[in-house]
């Protein structure tokens, strides 16, 4: 869902944008989003045995989607597991050298 609303957003052109598709695949990314949230209640990180690949996964589907999901005034939770995975040593390795913001770069055009 966040990939499809990255595409639309930034990559076809605006008369091309489709805002039928754009305002659904946001309501299912929020929808996936309420499922990990009520999933972390008590728990840092998907799995009770701590870090695994299971939240690379999600974590990466959240760098994308934060930026059309309110994590911090909706998911209070996921909002505290998206700062713990973009506090990893991992993850800020895995970023060019010259971001200082996750997504920052792409304009709304």
């Amino acid at each position: 869902h966040a990939a499809a609303l990255v595409q639309q957003r930034h990559f076809i052109q605006r008369d091309q944008r489709s805002a039928t598709l754009m305002k659904l695949e946001e309501r299912r990314l929020q929808k996936a989003i309420e499922v990990v949230d009520v999933h972390l209640n008590e728990r840092e990180y998907l799995l009770r045995s701590g870090f695994s690949a299971a939240d690379i996964n999600i974590g990466y589907s959240l760098h994308l989607g934060y930026r059309f999901v309110e994590l911090e005034r909706c998911y209070a939770r996921v909002a505290d597991y998206y700062r713990r995975l973009t506090a990893r040593a991992g993850y800020r390795a895995s970023l060019p050298r010259h971001w200082q913001q996750h997504l920052g770069w792409m304009s709304e055009e």
